[in-house]
């Protein structure tokens, strides 16, 4: 062994160094470097760093200068085969190195293959071997947290306009509207200089009747009309609502007629605005058997200067005996009374009347 080399380890009975399960070589309780590269020749036993009086594996002092990274670990022999053992202490980078090994002495060690003379043996370490299967698939992570809600997108295109619904209930009535069932007055809000003004007679009384056979016929409806006036804020307006006509007796003579229903109007001190006509009464039992009903109110349109006529429409019949019924729809303003069959006829609605600013 040269001088200045690394030194022997104390001989002991059993001199071969061995690998243990960590791949570090010992040799009678000395350890050497984990091992990285292993390489198998035919020379005896030792290496330069764990020694043995048998013989050994001599390396040249400029080969241990040029790799002094390296630390050489062990030379033993294995069932006949001399295995050269080098681990890299002092780097870890994956360098191939290459030398000639011949009766224990390694030479030409560098970074690139050399030309071995024949009898020597090429040896190399730290080479990386072929890559390995891949491994099987790890758990699945959990799941990270929610990030942070994106930034709001643009506001999209205005869609198609959709079809129309249908109309709503009327709602109440607004201020200065006002509904009369009974004659009264009403004065025109400030600054309202328009209304609208609906008017409804009264309806005609039902004839009276004495038997099935001799029934009284039913009262017409009173007519009814809609107008749009121009008026001055704070006119005083007169309501007149036409009561409904009386009801026949059960008699054979002109007491079993029943009475007309009377007409309802709007006006001022000066003009009517708007104005209907009641129904007329149904006939008694006598004269024909079988009468035929009152006839409605007949209609009528204002022509007056600032009124504007909307509609106006006469009342309906009243049915003719034995069945008497009214004009229009029993109990609203304006029916005419049923006919009497086994008495007095029913008396015919009052009218009603309505004002609204406009």
């Amino acid at each position: 062994m040269e001088a200045g080399g690394p030194r022997r380890a104390p001989s002991t009975t059993a001199t071969t160094p061995f690998v243990d399960e960590e791949g570090t070589v010992v040799n009678g309780g000395y350890k050497s470097s984990k091992i990285r590269s292993v390489f198998c020749g035919k020379p005896p036993l030792l290496s330069s760093h764990v020694g043995s009086e048998s013989g050994g594996f001599e390396m040249s002092n400029a080969v241990r200068r040029r790799f002094a990274p390296l630390s050489f670990a062990a030379g033993l022999l294995l069932g006949g085969t001399f295995v050269v053992a080098i681990a890299a202490e002092a780097s870890t980078a994956a360098t191939t190195y290459y030398g000639c090994l011949h009766k224990g002495s390694l030479s030409k060690v560098g970074v690139k293959a050399p030309t071995c003379p024949s009898g020597y043996k090429l040896l190399s370490w730290n080479s990386e071997g072929p890559q390995g299967a891949q491994g099987i698939q790890g758990n699945q992570g959990t799941t990270g947290a929610t990030g942070q809600r994106g930034v709001q997108g643009a506001t999209g295109p205005r869609g198609a306009t959709g079809s129309r619904g249908p109309q709503g209930a009327t709602g109440e009535t607004g201020p200065g509207a006002a509904m009369f069932t009974s004659s009264g007055t009403y004065t025109v809000p400030f600054r309202v200089t328009q209304v609208r003004i609906v008017v409804i007679a009264g309806g005609g009384g039902g004839g009276g009747g004495n038997g099935v056979a001799q029934s009284g016929s039913g009262g017409g409806q009173g007519a009814s009309e809609t107008v749009v006036a121009s008026v001055a804020p704070g006119t005083l307006l007169f309501v007149t609502i036409g009561p409904g006509g009386v009801g026949g007796q059960p008699t054979c003579d002109a007491a079993s007629f029943g009475q007309p229903g009377s007409a309802s109007q709007v006006s001022t001190n000066v003009e009517i605005l708007a104005v209907a006509s009641g129904g007329s009464g149904g006939l008694g039992p006598c004269d024909p058997p079988y009468p035929s009903g009152g006839a409605g109110g007949p209609s009528s349109a204002t022509a007056q200067s600032g009124v504007t006529p909307i509609g106006a429409s006469p009342g309906q019949a009243g049915g003719s005996a034995p069945s008497g019924s009214g004009g229009g729809t029993a109990g609203v303003a304006g029916s005419g009374g049923a006919g009497g069959a086994f008495g007095v006829g029913q008396g015919g609605s009052s009218g009603y009347a309505e004002i609204i600013p406009s």
